[in-house]
């Protein structure tokens, strides 16, 4: 369990029990609530300056689409259809109003993609970095939670994973000028996209015992599926998908494309546990592993040999806060 994780279960103690309307609260990717007779999922999710992206290489169209592509992703991880949506932006002085209008054109165009309304937020001054808090709403009819895998359950990944992290390092290393060098994971980080159409037709192929989308590293998010669930997870190394720029950009910089792909974060790839593998699944599917008895998560070498992977992807808490419990 992450040091974030040990947090949350501290504040949550400081809060009041759930009332019986709502079905999934704080520990999944968004709450769901039983609303009019059918569910609501929200979600919220913040962007610091610092801490989510850097103003060297990330422009301000980039900032607010990242902003609300990972809300819409949390949308997606609980198979729900994005309706709504509220933008909260923290600005510095060094923000003028033209910066600011990029980022809400930035916000615009991907609300128009999805399509989701941005219906209000709220502006204020910081005095500190820039920072941007996206809340979604959206509605689903079924229930898909973290918890809910099973023995025998396939684990299974949409598209690649690790392109996110080899995008950011090859922007620490040449910055804008990575865009003309690796494009494809450079984009990846800067404008990334949920999976709301994969999310959908694994909602409806009624295959899906647990889904999730990985936000902060597989080797992090799998575990929290895992520990929700009361299973184990066994990952196998011969199956991982990592895309071949990806690993390009690890070759160049002495990185391992195996721990980018396990560790690095905002892949926003959907991890599900299924029953079968759905016939009508997204085409960039890939089954990565299965669900077993034994807890914990175990990485399969392709020689064949486990061994615990910890969860070293990202963890939103400070050095300071490792003695929570």
């Amino acid at each position: 369990m992450t040091t974030e994780d040990l947090l949350i279960q501290r504040l949550l103690r400081r809060l009041p029990a759930p009332r019986p309307y709502v079905v999934a609260g704080i520990g999944d990717d968004a709450a769901l609530v039983r609303w009019e007779g059918g569910l609501v999922a929200a979600t919220t999710d913040s962007l610091v300056e610092g801490v989510h992206f850097d103003l060297a290489y990330f422009e301000a169209g980039e900032i607010g689409h990242k902003a609300l592509a990972a809300s819409l992703s949390d949308l997606a991880s609980m198979g729900a259809e994005p309706r709504f949506a509220l933008v909260t932006v923290g600005v510095p002085d060094t923000v003028g109003a033209d910066f600011l209008e990029r980022i809400y054109e930035g916000i615009g165009a991907l609300a128009r993609r999805a399509p989701i309304d941005v219906i209000g937020g709220n502006l204020t001054r910081s005095p500190g970095p820039l920072f941007l808090d996206l809340a979604a709403i959206g509605s689903t009819p079924k229930l898909l939670l973290r918890k809910g895998a099973r023995p025998g359950d396939t684990l299974a990944v949409t598209g690649d994973l690790g392109a996110s992290a080899a995008g950011l390092q090859a922007l620490k290393r040449w910055g804008r000028e990575a865009l003309g060098r690796y494009p494809a994971v450079v984009l990846r980080h800067l404008r990334p996209e949920a999976r709301l159409e994969a999310a959908r037709m694994l909602a409806e192929s009624g295959r899906v015992t647990a889904l999730m989308d990985v936000s902060d590293g597989l080797s992090t998010d799998a575990a929290r599926l895992a520990r929700s669930s009361g299973v184990g997870l066994v990952i196998r190394a011969s199956d991982f998908p990592i895309a071949e720029a990806t690993a390009a950009v690890a070759r160049e910089l002495g990185l391992d494309p195996l721990e980018l792909a396990l560790h690095g974060g905002e892949d926003y790839a959907l991890l599900a546990a299924v029953d079968g593998m759905p016939t009508e699944a997204p085409s960039d599917l890939h089954a990565i592993g299965e669900v077993i008895d034994e807890p914990g998560v175990w990485l399969e070498s392709i020689d064949g040999h486990r061994s615990p992977l910890a969860p070293r992807g990202w963890d939103h808490t400070r050095a300071n806060y490792t003695a929570f419990r």
